[in-house]
């Protein structure tokens, strides 16, 4: 166990960290201190020289910052953090299954804290994707709802891709097209709807990467 400071419990003022160190050094006589530890101290100047530090930082957690004030953040080295995705089984891919499956609150419950940042990163970017596919959509439905299916499926045939941002999701419309006339239903895409499967594959990272 590591102590990260210490405090006078008659003044309830925090200690230095010598008076801290002489205090453990006591407390180590006692047979069920032992193993009790300080954490080592860092001269850090700056919060990016602190950052940049976690990059090559080796065999560590990371560091706890200390203002003058008492306050303390907690930040990890990158090897811990890609240690501890590894235990846990955090990806790209393995937050899309869990987008396909209705399940990313709580596989992101289950993480160490301080892995929620990569997941919210992860998911943030396939929720860009799906939405991005989503809006294509709409909009092309909100240009083409008038015509009837023959006059759409000739318009798309011939290249028409009606000002949407990326043509391969006009493929999208005739789930769409099926699927709004159902107004007891939840909105379009859904894991229960037809076309959630085309949807979620669309966006599946490659070679469990990210675009960017």
């Amino acid at each position: 166990m590591a102590a990260l400071g210490g405090y006078d419990v008659r003044t309830g003022f925090e200690v230095s960290y010598a008076q801290c160190r002489q205090s453990i050094e006591l407390a180590m006589q006692n047979v069920q201190w032992r193993g009790l530890v300080l954490g080592t101290e860092a001269n850090i100047c700056s919060m990016e020289e602190a950052l940049a530090s976690l990059k090559t930082m080796k065999n560590a957690e990371g560091y706890v910052i200390r203002w003058p004030n008492g306050t303390r953040v907690k930040v990890k080295c990158e090897e811990y953090i890609l240690l501890h995705k590894a235990i846990s089984n955090l990806s790209p891919l393995s937050v899309w299954e869990a987008m396909c499956l209705g399940t990313m609150v709580e596989m992101r419950e289950r993480l160490p804290e301080e892995l929620w940042p990569t997941f919210d990163e992860y998911a943030g970017k396939l929720d860009d994707a799906y939405w991005h596919i989503v809006t294509d959509v709409l909009e092309l439905h909100s240009q083409t709802f008038e015509m009837s299916p023959k006059e759409l499926g000739l318009a798309l045939k011939a290249g028409n891709t009606f000002s949407i941002s990326d043509p391969s999701n006009a493929k999208f419309i005739w789930e769409y097209r099926k699927y709004k006339n159902e107004a007891s239903q939840p909105p379009w895409p859904n894991k229960d709807a037809k076309g959630w499967d085309a949807v979620m594959r669309k966006i599946r990272p490659t070679a469990n990467k990210l675009e960017e």
